[in-house]
């Protein structure tokens, strides 16, 4: 995992409290619409743990081609949020690590302007996707790749840059980014990769439109609301075991809105993990030894942006039998939410024990 997620944290501190809580129209001013580039990268791996010490070696370098789309001001969040773009990017990374070899990144982001002026701007970006790695783990033929193990993996990525115009339409971009890519213990070995870069790119903007009016914001729901999750994931136990077994998560919660982009919530998640109960039986030896259920309190923040909500938790057991996997009572998760309507959502999470992934689940719940 990206260590501790201390950049996901640098985030929410400036969604929370900088973000603009009004619309600023920009009715008549026009903007073009699209933008494209290339990005050339060099960096090095990250030692996050002492099992991917003889990894972390590497000097990657990669080359990435990104698609950008401008937010038109049709709707108020895109104004909140200073008329952030979407995008979507491709990119080959090559590790330099024979163990690892070439991996290939897809992501979908959005990219905010934290500070826009006429010649230069200050940019952030936050993304997710897949990556493929054609090298991964084998038992006999390449046991030293602990980090990469399953052909597909979820990647994420926080980017922070400056974007030079250098004409009306052209423009240089150099950002420093952090990425990570897992399998969640989808398959085991599961320490993950994560590259520390620094990126060069050019882009050019075309389409040249004209902003929408701002809309009038709707008032905030003050009341307290409730919320069910189910939500379910595959783990592998360990190594000696090449099953995947699921683990379901039964989540309830009661959330406030404190502004128009926080909302705070508290609640129990009832966490059903027969991978654990596998291994609980290879350990001890017996089946009905020891219980494999546990309970936890939860509390929550939720960034919400438009209909989808970045989901940050933290979690500790309060019932917990069995002890013998090394993971400790606290844990975190981090996700996605999108809402189908107010009160029905999908969501995928990742739960993390100490910047160790758990697993990653897709889940669909209730709101009201």
């Amino acid at each position: 995992m990206i260590a501790r997620f201390g950049i996901l944290n640098a985030i929410f501190i400036y969604f929370i409290f900088l973000t603009k809580l009004s619309g600023q129209s920009n009715e008549g001013q026009g903007f073009y619409k699209f933008n494209a580039g290339i990005y050339n990268a060099k960096g090095f791996v990250l030692q996050h743990n002492e099992g991917v010490a003889h990894l972390a070696y590497g000097r990657p370098a990669s080359r990435e081609l990104y698609f950008n789309w401008d937010s038109d001001g049709s709707e108020q969040w895109q104004h909140r949020y200073g008329l952030p773009e979407k995008g979507v990017s491709l990119a080959v990374i090559d590790t330099d690590m024979e163990e690892t070899g070439k991996i290939y990144y897809s992501m979908a982001y959005m990219q905010f302007f934290l500070l826009k002026l006429k010649i230069v701007s200050l940019t952030f970006r936050l993304g997710s996707g897949l990556t493929y790695a054609p090298k991964r783990y084998d038992r006999d033929k390449n046991n030293l790749n602990v980090m990469l193990s399953s052909p597909l993996s979820l990647n994420m990525q926080g980017r922070l840059g400056l974007q030079f115009n250098l004409t009306e339409q052209i423009h240089l971009n150099s950002t420093v980014s952090l990425s990570h890519a897992s399998n969640g213990a989808w398959s085991l070995p599961n320490s993950g990769i994560n590259i520390v870069s620094s990126e060069i790119g050019l882009g050019y903007y075309f389409k040249q439109e004209v902003y929408s009016n701002t809309l009038e914001e709707r008032d905030i729901n003050k009341k307290i609301r409730y919320m069910g999750l189910f939500s379910l994931a595959a783990r592998d136990p360990d190594l000696s075991i090449s099953k995947r077994y699921p683990f379901a998560t039964l989540r309830f919660m009661a959330d406030y809105q404190i502004t128009r982009v926080n909302r705070i919530g508290f609640g129990l998640d009832f966490l059903f993990n027969t991978s654990l109960k596998k291994t609980i039986e290879e350990k001890l030896g017996n089946k009905n030894a020891q219980d494999y259920k546990r309970i936890a309190v939860v509390v929550g923040h939720e960034l919400i942006i438009s209909n989808f909500s970045i989901i940050t938790q933290i979690g500790r057991h309060v019932y917990r039998d069995f002890r013998l996997d090394g993971f400790p009572d606290f844990y975190q998760r981090y996700g996605l939410k999108y809402y189908l309507h107010d009160e029905i959502h999908i969501s995928m999470l990742l739960k993390a024990f100490k910047g160790r992934a758990d697993n990653i689940a897709f889940g669909i719940g209730w709101r009201r």
